[in-house]
């Protein structure tokens, strides 16, 4: 006999994982309507995650924004990819600028979220590389040539949403255009180099110089 259970509204953490395993597994059906916990349930385990589970954000759009990421990345992310999305959710995201720098990427993407959701964890981890670079004390040659090599890895123009996002610009560098288009990714790089969100594209050179 199948037993239906009606879990709306709830946010019990790690219980969703083992409802989640129960419906798939027990016979036993869970409606969850908690998009967010769902997806990670089923991230947590299709990847046999077994560290923390994922402290949420309560802001509504931040999780809807990261719902939509989690809801493509537990359909066309691999085993590999999947446990990076959970430990940026369980440990990264602790930081509070790193937890900025992750969402703004994802409200960057919040038109395609499909095309765009493995390209933004590939951002992701780069901002936050750049970041934790940005942090070390070296010698400052190293430090140019570290920060210049991440940032010269950071291509908008592989997402979906660059080239469907309107923008009307007469004058400028094609950097400063790349980064105008995306002000969602401006911000994002603008925090892992610790710049003020209206930087130009001098400031990040002379960031990176310095």
């Amino acid at each position: 006999m199948l037993t239906n259970t009606d879990l709306q509204g709830t946010r019990i953490g790690q219980f969703f994982v083992d409802f989640h395993q129960l419906s798939e597994k027990k016979g036993v059906t869970f409606h969850i309507s908690d998009s967010i916990n769902q997806s990670v349930a089923a991230m947590i385990s299709s990847s046999d995650w077994s560290s923390d589970y994922p402290e949420l954000p309560d802001d509504k759009v931040e999780s809807k924004d990261l719902a939509r990421w989690l809801y493509f990345g537990k359909q066309y992310f691999c085993k590999e990819d999947q446990r990076k999305v959970l430990a940026i959710l369980t440990d990264r995201m602790r930081d509070p600028v790193n937890k900025q720098i992750v969402m703004s990427v994802l409200a960057g993407i919040r038109n395609h979220p499909q095309e765009d959701a493995h390209p933004a964890l590939e951002l992701i981890e780069k901002l936050l590389r750049l970041r934790g670079i940005k942090q070390l004390t070296l010698d400052p040659d190293t430090l140019k040539e570290l920060i210049n090599k991440f940032v010269g890895f950071l291509d908008f123009k592989q997402f979906k949403s660059y080239h469907k996002n309107p923008f009307d610009s007469q004058t400028g560098s094609e950097a400063s255009e790349e980064l105008d288009r995306m002000p969602e990714f401006r911000k994002a790089l603008m925090l892992a180099l610790n710049l003020p969100e209206d930087a130009n594209t001098q400031d990040i050179s002379n960031s990176i110089e310095n």
